[in-house]
């Protein structure tokens, strides 16, 4: 789990915690992700499974992030970490952005890389959603293969 915010660690951990998940095998990195990205390139390493979650808008000391225009960014990166065969997981809860926007930014990532949706997962049946807003149905997640 990487997060830029330190206070974010004790939390994450709590999480794990909370849902019974076994952190042994888990590492909880603070560091801008692209920052990350780089280490773990460096370092050689490669996930089976990697999960996007990032905030709607975020900023630090050398740039701002905003799931609208830099979400393919975080695919791109992530891509070079992926497995053959691999799996990711991409998450935003914007509001602000469609479930075919978000899809356009996902395939703006993977270019021509070989890859399939297995699901897509919006919010469950006992969350309101306004019909007449598509804003109020805010989570979309999809469960990528690469092939």
């Amino acid at each position: 789990s990487v997060d830029l915010a330190k206070r974010s660690l004790e939390l994450s951990k709590a999480h794990f915690e909370a849902n019974h998940l076994r952190t042994e095998n888990h590492r909880f990195v603070v560091m801008d992700v692209f920052s990350y990205f780089k280490y773990a390139r460096r370092h050689e390493q490669q996930f089976e499974l990697i999960i996007i979650d990032p905030p709607s808008f975020a900023r630090n000391k050398k740039q701002t992030f905003s799931v609208q225009k830099d979400y393919h960014k975080l695919i791109q990166e992530a891509r070079t970490l992926l497995s053959p065969q691999g799996t990711l997981i991409a998450s935003t809860n914007a509001s602000n952005m469609t479930v075919e926007q978000f899809r356009k930014e996902i395939e703006k990532g993977f270019a021509a890389q070989k890859h399939h949706y297995s699901k897509l997962q919006q919010l469950p049946s006992d969350f309101a959603v306004n019909k007449h807003d598509e804003r109020s149905n805010y989570l979309k997640v999809f469960t990528i293969k690469v092939k």
